[in-house]
């Protein structure tokens, strides 16, 4: 990429980050207003949303176009969307890389499953990396009740969280399990893809 076309994709990149970020202030100002009612979570759950995909955003850009540490992108990422969800959110897992062309999707992924267990669980969250011979996995746990009994995340009647994670992991033919933590407190989510994804 010559050096006009890096400044330029550098202002769009920008510009983009930025009008995330505005939207996300007008989502919060507008559940601040009186006349919203019971519409007032709902906007302040999108105004995270928002602010947390122009995270992910900003730290696909960063990387540019090569291979990602994957702990490194999931740490900086993880900062910054526990501080969005005022939650505490601890990374760890295996070191390896994935392609830049799967680090947006698997990005948007994190920021769901994270928002979620602050959404629905409580206590700590857990951000897992894992890499086995032929399968990447990105874990993340809570220490809240646990999820309903039978949980299917890829049934019909799913909310829209759960629809756009089991969407991107399609992306990455991948799956999405659900289930309760080994100490049987809280809930994990699991998206397994292949390592070539």
């Amino acid at each position: 990429m010559d050096e006009l076309a890096e400044a330029t994709a550098r202002e769009i990149d920008h510009r983009v980050m930025n009008s995330l970020h505005f939207v996300s202030g007008l989502l919060k100002m507008q559940s601040r207003s009186s006349d919203v009612g019971d519409g007032s979570l709902h906007l302040k759950s999108a105004a995270n949303r928002v602010a947390s995909v122009a995270q992910v955003h900003r730290h696909f850009y960063a990387d540019g176009d090569k291979e990602v540490s994957f702990i490194a992108f999931l740490r900086r990422l993880c900062d910054d969307l526990g501080s969005v969800l005022d939650r505490q959110i601890v990374v760890d897992g295996d070191e390896g890389v994935v392609p830049a062309n799967s680090i947006q999707a698997i990005g948007l992924i994190t920021n769901e499953l994270v928002t979620n267990s602050a959404k629905y669980g409580s206590g700590m969250i857990d951000v897992t990396f894992r890499i086995s011979d032929d399968l990447n996995k990105l874990i993340v746990c809570d220490e809240g009740r646990g999820l309903p009994a039978g949980l299917d995340p890829y049934a019909s009647t799913a909310g829209l969280g759960m629809r756009v994670i089991t969407s991107l992991a399609t992306q990455l033919q991948g799956t999405l399990t659900a289930g309760p933590r080994e100490n049987g407190k809280g809930a994990c989510l699991t998206v397994a893809f292949p390592r070539s994804a």
